[in-house]
């Protein structure tokens, strides 16, 4: 969704090097900010999404444990794959409820079909990293709040 925004931003970015020309053809060269700059941040971010992008479908299809090569993952599966990715999910006896594990399974097969799709399966992963994702950009827009612009935070920071 991130390199989404990125790429329809990029319509904004073109104005700017417009607006950035029209300035240096009526001589005003005495600008803060290069357009030439603007572009080359834009075209890092724009690198850096597609690789994080990238990674994350290498790291979903790696820990995609479909042994019989059907594209699917029964829920026996499917709780193993979640143990293998460091998911707690107590052990129980045969036929013993398990709520932790239904509560994934509310989320990824809420219709109880038998079995996760490599798409349900992928789209699961990804919501989770999105999660972790928020959860990260949430902190960083806190610790900028209470630093108010400086790249550290004091203990009256904190007080306050």
């Amino acid at each position: 969704r991130k390199q989404k925004e990125i790429q329809a931003m990029k319509h904004q970015l073109t104005k700017i090097e417009d607006l950035g020309e029209s300035l240096e053809e009526a001589m005003v060269l005495d600008i803060k900010y290069s357009t030439i700059g603007l572009a080359q941040q834009w075209e890092q971010l724009y690198q850096l999404g597609m690789q994080r992008q990238h990674s994350l479908e290498q790291q979903i299809q790696a820990r995609h444990f479909d042994e019989n090569l059907t594209g699917r993952l029964n829920h026996k599966d499917f709780r193993s794959c979640l143990r293998g990715l460091n998911y707690y999910l107590p052990m129980v006896e045969e036929g013993e409820p398990e709520p932790k594990f239904e509560k994934f399974l509310d989320t990824v097969d809420p219709g109880r079909k038998g079995y996760i799709s490599k798409d349900e399966y992928i789209n699961f992963l990804t919501d989770k990293e999105s999660e972790n994702i928020r959860s990260s950009d949430e902190l960083e827009d806190s610790f900028q709040a209470l630093a108010e612009g400086k790249a550290y935070i004091t203990k009256e920071d904190m007080k306050q």
